[in-house]
Formats: structure tokens, sequence, C-alpha cells
């Protein structure tokens, strides 16, 4: 999740999230993380413009996709007005995140099955 703060001697003029210099050259080019990447959320104060123009501005400097928490209905369609569709590069890092939490939970299921078999099979001897 990208911040809205200004890192001065990156980009001393954009927030991060809106930073293509931030996003590109720093987090995906030298620190070379490859996973998805969200904004933090756009009502924030911080940012400035409409939601749309902030929405673009975040996708366009590199996030995958934006949060917007306020739930008002007016300002999400603003959101979505700012926002094209997943591009190849953002939808595979969005499906490779969804498998990793899936199989996260695909194992805590089976360890939880796991103990509660042990559990239930030494109640009934014991």
């Amino acid at each position: 999740m990208t911040a809205h703060i200004i890192y001065d001697n990156i980009d001393p003029k954009t927030p991060a999230t809106q930073s293509y210099n931030v996003i590109q050259k720093i987090i995906r080019d030298e620190i070379g993380f490859n996973g998805l990447l969200i904004s933090d959320c756009l009502t924030m104060k911080a940012l400035s413009g409409s939601f749309q123009d902030r929405a673009a501005a975040s996708i366009d400097a590199g996030c995958d996709v934006v949060l917007h928490c306020s739930g008002d209905l007016e300002e999400m369609i603003d959101v979505a007005a700012g926002c094209p569709p997943l591009s190849a590069d953002a939808l595979e890092r969005l499906n490779a995140s969804v498998a990793k939490v899936t199989s996260h939970i695909e194992e805590s299921e089976s360890a939880l099955m796991e103990k509660l078999s042990y559990h239930l099979k030494n109640y009934w001897q014991g």
C-alpha cells in the first residue's frame, strides 16, 4: 500500500501514491516489488482534485488498484470514472495475490481439521 506522503529527495511535489518516481523507480525498480500495489484511501485530505483525478493519477503513477473507503456512492462513481480496466500486469499481480491468500486459507483449514480430528480421536478414546 502506498502512502500519501511526500519524499522530498525523490519527488518534492507529488505524494508517493501519485508519484511515478516513487512507485516505478523506487518501489518497482530499485526495491523490486512486483506484488499488487494498492493506494492508500483516496478520501484522505492529503490528495487534491476530484476523486476521478485522484484515482487516475494514482493508476497513472503505477498503483494497480485504488482504495476508496467512505462508502459514498457519488464518490465511488467518480473514482470508477478515473480507473481504466486492470492492465495485464495488474491482473497478473491480483491473481497471484489471491492465489497466495487462498493457499494460506486452505492450509489453515487443513491444519484446523487435523487438530480437530486429533482432539476428537483423543476425546473418544480417552
